[in-house]
């Protein structure tokens, strides 16, 4: 979700007709850069985060039985770039059919629907 954030802000400098020189001339001034991150809406920005960290639960519990440095830089990709990682995820082990060192994703609904 990070990364759709990061191209629709640069989208929207385009569509304001924002140039690269007017960009460049703002850059040192904090307060311009302060406000081009308050263009992303705060409710995006925990949706993000939630669905960043439910992917990385899904990654770590995926590549349990992988080593740890593995694991933590899965779980660290599947953090930052969810968007990329559900779609990988959803061709692998969905898809393909192909199954988890870990627990999957039905393993995990079974867990959460117990409780």
């Amino acid at each position: 979700m990070l990364e759709l954030f990061t191209i629709m802000n640069s989208m929207r400098g385009v569509l304001e007709n924002e140039t690269v020189e007017k960009f460049e001339s703002h850059k040192n001034d904090p307060y311009y850069v302060e406000a081009s991150l308050h263009r992303i809406p705060t409710s995006w920005i925990i949706l993000s985060i939630l669905i960043g960290i439910g992917t990385a639960y899904l990654a770590y519990s995926c590549n349990y039985s992988e080593t740890p440095a593995t694991r933590f830089i899965v779980t660290l990709f599947a953090f930052f770039f969810s968007g990329i990682y559900l779609v990988y995820y959803f061709i692998i082990y969905i898809l393909l059919n192909k199954k988890c060192n870990g627990k999957d994703i039905a393993d995990i609904m079974k867990k959460i629907i117990k409780k």
